[in-house]
Formats: C-alpha cells, structure tokens, sequence
C-alpha cells in the first residue's frame, strides 16, 4: 500500500511497480499459490517504498530557498520566492499517513504472527507428546502414528527431533501406512502413541 502512495508521487519508479504487479498477476493465475511466492518481489517493493519516503521527506522538509536581488550597488535586499506553501502541507501529510500505515503495518503483523501460533494445534500435539516422553528407556517399544490433520497443522521434521530418538514415526499417506488409521492391520497394533484429530481414539 505504501508503495502504491510512492507511484502517485514519483513516476520514474513506475517500471518497477508494474514488474512487481505483473509478478503477483502471474502467480495468481497458479491454481496452487503460497506467500512465498511473493518473497522474491518483497525487497523491489521495500526499495520502491523507502525511496518515496526519503524523497518525500527532502521534498517537504527542506528549506525554502532565497533569491538575492541587488538593488543598489552596496545595499542588498533578499526577497524569499514563493514557498508552495499548501504543497508542502500537503506533502508533509502524505508522510505523516506514511508513517502511520507503516505502524499499522507492524501492529497488524504483530497481531497476525500473535494468531497464528494457534493455528498448528498438530505441532502442540507433538511437542506435549515429546514432553511426556522425556524419561522414556531406550528399550521401551515407541511406534507413533501421525494422522493427516496432524501432519498438515504443525507436525514437522523439526518436531520430531525432539522425540526419543528409538521411536519410530509413522504418517498417513508414507511410509508402510496405505489407509487413514492403521488400526485393523498388524501394524496398527504396534503402535503405542496416535497423533490425531479423533477424540473417539
């Protein structure tokens, strides 16, 4: 948004503005779309918005600039040119709403990233079950079956790093599992700990 304000003000940026919107256009013609997508475009649009504001900045903020006229041969009389005064009033709102959408910026991401600790209950899953299984012997059978939902909302490589390292990690859809439960099978009956969304379980 901030860079969007910069284009109205500065055309010469406008190359790397309509780059960065086809960018996006393309990627969201993608039937599959991440925010990472965006990543590569991310710093175009930071150098686009903190070069707006520095020129914004210089542009309303800088002195008035005098004129010197010489009227006699040694008296001088130094006459100020008109100053644009409702421009740079303008202008020093415009920055002034600049800042304040980037503090809105960072209060909303705050708030976003504050959320969105709570959307990977499958990650507090693992970690509660790994905390429960500090003191586990080495010798103690440990088959763990980690169900769709889980693996989608949390359940990571990194988090298994944190179980006893004799367990075994079963997902649905890998390894030797076929079905959603592995719960008629052999298999199922090794198992000794179920990450997943069933209570009923």
């Amino acid at each position: 948004m901030l860079s969007s304000i910069m284009m109205m003000l500065s055309s010469w940026w406008m190359p790397l503005f309509v780059s960065f919107v086809g960018f996006v256009g393309l990627y969201s013609c993608l039937g599959h779309k991440e925010v990472r997508f965006l990543f590569p475009v991310l710093p175009l649009v930071n150098v686009v918005s903190g070069v707006g504001l520095t020129r914004l900045y210089m542009s309303c903020w800088q002195s008035p600039v005098d004129s010197t006229k010489k009227k006699n041969d040694d008296d001088k009389v130094h006459e100020s040119k008109p100053s644009n005064r409702p421009k740079r009033v303008v202008g020093r709102l415009v920055y002034v709403v600049a800042w304040g959408l980037l503090a809105l910026s960072f209060v909303a991401s705050s708030a976003f990233v504050a959320v969105s600790r709570q959307n990977y209950p499958g990650g507090k899953a693992l970690e509660y079950l790994a905390a429960t299984m500090i003191d586990m012997p080495p010798q103690q059978p440990c088959r763990i079956y980690i169900d769709n939902y889980a693996a989608m909302t949390g359940v990571s490589r990194f988090g298994q790093r944190t179980l006893p390292k004799h367990c075994i990690v079963v997902k649905a859809g890998y390894e030797k599992d076929k079905s959603q439960l592995l719960l008629d099978n052999e298999d199922g009956l090794r198992l000794t700990h179920l990450v997943t969304e069933d209570a009923a379980l």
